[in-house]
C-alpha cells in the first residue's frame, strides 16, 4: 500500500513541469517506511514494461525533498544534460561493477550541484533537511582507520556529496572528526567542481569529465590500479554547428580499446574528444579494421558520420 502524502505547492509545480516535457506517462508512488534521515536512494526511477515512467519513493522521511530531488535529475536529463552511458565492458564484472559505482556516483554530485541550488531557491533545504542528511551520513559511514582502510573510496564519493548540499552552511563537526583523510580529497574535488558555473550542459558535460580524470588520478595517488574511467564512461559529444562541418579527423580520434563492445563482443572502437573522454563507441568489429575504410571514415563531415552511425550528441 503507498502513503498519501501532500506534497507542497512548490513540488506540485515542479510535478506538473516535469510531466508538461516528459512525452509518456509518469507515476509517482510513495512507500510506507520512514527511518527518520535522509539518503539519496530513497527515491528510485524505472521505466515499466508499458513505457510509463515511474518514480518511487521508498522512504517518506522528508518526501517533498526527496521527490523533488528525482523530479529536478528526469528534468535534467529532459533537457539534454548528458547522461553517463556503458557501451563497454572490462569483462571482469567486478571491476565492471566499480566503475560504475564510481562514474555514476560523480555524475551525480555534479547534477546536485544544480539540483541544490534549485531546491534552495525553492525553500526545500530546511534546517530538518540537512539535519536528517547528517544523519543519514551517519548511519551509511564508518569512522576511518590509519590501516588501509577501502571504504576510504566510499567516504570521499559520499563526503563530497555532502559538500555540495552544505555549500553555504557549516559542516557537521563530527566529519571533520571522523572522516579527516576522506573529506581533506572531497574537499580538492569540491573546489575544483565549483570552480565554473554549471549552468548548461556542455558546462556540466566539461565538470563531469574532469570529475572523472580528477577521481582517476586521486585513485592512483592513493595506491589503487588506475582505472580506465576515460575509456569505460561514454558521454554524449556536444558540438557546435562549427564542429559539425568539419572532419572526423579534426574532431575525434578513434581508439581501437582494450575493452569489449557490449554491442559486438570485440574490441572497443572508441571515440575520443579533445577532452580525451570516450564520446561514442562505434558498431564495429575486427573484420571493419581495414585501414582504406578508416581513412574514409575520418575525411567524412561531423555531421554525416554522426547521422551514419547514429550517435547520439547535443548541441553546444
Amino acid at each position: 500500500m503507498g502513503t498519501q502524502i501532500e506534497l507542497q505547492p512548490v513540488v506540485q509545480d515542479l510535478l506538473a513541469t516535469v510531466r508538461d516535457h516528459y512525452a509518456g506517462t509518469l507515476d509517482v508512488t510513495f512507500g510506507d517506511q520512514a527511518v527518520g534521515y535522509l539518503r539519496h536512494d530513497q527515491g528510485q526511477q524505472h521505466v515499466k514494461k508499458d513505457g510509463t515512467l515511474a518514480i518511487t519513493i521508498t522512504d517518506v522521511t522528508n518526501p517533498n525533498y526527496t521527490l523533488s530531488h528525482e523530479l529536478l535529475h528526469l528534468l535534467l536529463k529532459l533537457k539534454q544534460f548528458p547522461q553517463p552511458e556503458y557501451l563497454v565492458t572490462t569483462q571482469k564484472p567486478e571491476v565492471d561493477q566499480t566503475l560504475l559505482a564510481i562514474s555514476t556516483s560523480l555524475y551525480d554530485s555534479a547534477a546536485h550541484v544544480i539540483i541544490r541550488d534549485i531546491q534552495a531557491n525553492d525553500g526545500l533545504l530546511t534546517d530538518q533537511v540537512y539535519d536528517q542528511y547528517a544523519q543519514g551520513m551517519a548511519s551509511f559511514l564508518t569512522p576511518e582507520t590509519t590501516d588501509g582502510d577501502e571504504r576510504i573510496i566510499l567516504r570521499i564519493l559520499n563526503l563530497l556529496d555532502g559538500l555540495i548540499l552544505f555549500a553555504d552552511r557549516p559542516l557537521p563537526a563530527a566529519w571533520q572528526h571522523l572522516y579527516p583523510a576522506a573529506l581533506s580529497e572531497a574537499q580538492k574535488l569540491y573546489t575544483s567542481l565549483m570552480s565554473r558555473p554549471l549552468d548548461t550542459p556542455f558546462t556540466f558535460r566539461r565538470a563531469y569529465v574532469n570529475l572523472l580524470r580528477q577521481f582517476g588520478e586521486l585513485l592512483v595517488q592513493l595506491g589503487y590500479q588506475a582505472v580506465p574511467l576515460d575509456q569505460f564512461v561514454t558521454v554524449m559529444p556536444l558540438l557546435s554547428a562549427h564542429q559539425r562541418r568539419l572532419e572526423v579527423r579534426q574532431v575525434f580520434n578513434i581508439l581501437h580499446a582494450d575493452l569489449t563492445n557490449r554491442q559486438t563482443g570485440q574490441r572497443a572502437y572508441i571515440g575520443l574528444g579533445s577532452d580525451q573522454q570516450n564520446a561514442f563507441v562505434l558498431p564495429l568489429t575486427n573484420q571493419d579494421n581495414d585501414p582504406e575504410a578508416f581513412k574514409q571514415l575520418y575525411q567524412m563531415t561531423v555531421a554525416d558520420f554522426l547521422d551514419k552511425y547514429q550517435i547520439e550528441n547535443g548541441a553546444r
